[in-house]
């Protein structure tokens, strides 16, 4: 956005780094993820202990995984960093080798832990690419108990942490604006009017805690802890696809 050149030399130096790493792991894993070898390794097994932030003892390694990603896919795009695009599909190759016997049970297991935008990434990298692996993978990333009801018109989002549905409905979103299925454009519309309309603040915020609440309990949740800003950030995300569709 500056134009100045230091924040792209910075750019280009943090991918070669990335790139030397990814080179001396051979296999397309790049993170810094405390035993994320033996988490990753395990989900490769079909091994998945999971929890709302925990797979395998690690704290949410996919929506770590995500934020590289999307990282990397800025550089590329913004920056014009070929080398980045390379990591990337070189990790997203990585991610379709690690999960590629899990069954529709163990995908459902592992994705109670948050991760992120997974979905929006792979989906994004398809579009550079036109590497149907990628939206193949990015659509393997839809959490059935979470946006099953949202594409039924049902609010079901009591109680659950809004952060971390946000990203997985504007995955939705991209993966409909790249496919054209209706589904996926139903369940972001519905999610969009459930929070913006019902479940947010008159700053634009929603939640209590990060928690979704129900939506006759406003005056009690009006908290220090109200309205976190990812949610706003990811919102006015989710809101620029639907604008643009109309």
């Amino acid at each position: 956005d500056t134009g100045d050149a230091q924040y792209l030399d910075r750019v280009k130096y943090i991918v070669s780094q990335l790139a030397e790493c990814q080179r001396a792991n051979g296999n397309g894993y790049v993170a810094a993820i405390p035993n994320g070898k033996e988490i990753f390794g395990k989900v490769a097994r079909g091994e998945i202990d999971t929890a709302g932030f925990g797979l395998n003892g690690g704290w949410s390694p996919w929506y770590t995984i995500h934020k590289e990603l999307a990282g990397l896919i800025d550089a590329d795009q913004l920056c014009g960093d070929a080398q980045a695009l390379d990591v990337a599909t070189n990790l997203a190759n990585w991610v379709a080798a690690t999960t590629e016997n899990l069954s529709p049970g163990q995908w459902q297991k592992m994705l109670v832990c948050e991760y992120g935008g997974m979905n929006e990434a792979l989906a994004n990298l398809y579009g550079l690419t036109g590497n149907q692996t990628y939206l193949d993978l990015a659509k393997k990333f839809y959490d059935d108990a979470v946006l099953d009801p949202l594409a039924d018109g049902r609010d079901d989002l009591n109680g659950k942490h809004s952060n971390t549905q946000i990203p997985k409905i504007i995955g939705a979103a991209r993966i409909y604006e790249l496919t054209g299925e209706e589904r996926y454009a139903a369940l972001a519309k519905f999610f969009w009017n459930a929070v913006a309309l019902h479940r947010s603040f008159v700053i634009g915020g929603n939640g209590d805690y990060e928690q979704f609440f129900p939506t006759n309990e406003f005056a009690k949740n009006l908290t220090a802890q109200t309205a976190e800003t990812c949610c706003t950030y990811n919102m006015l995300k989710l809101t620029r696809h639907l604008f643009e569709w109309s």
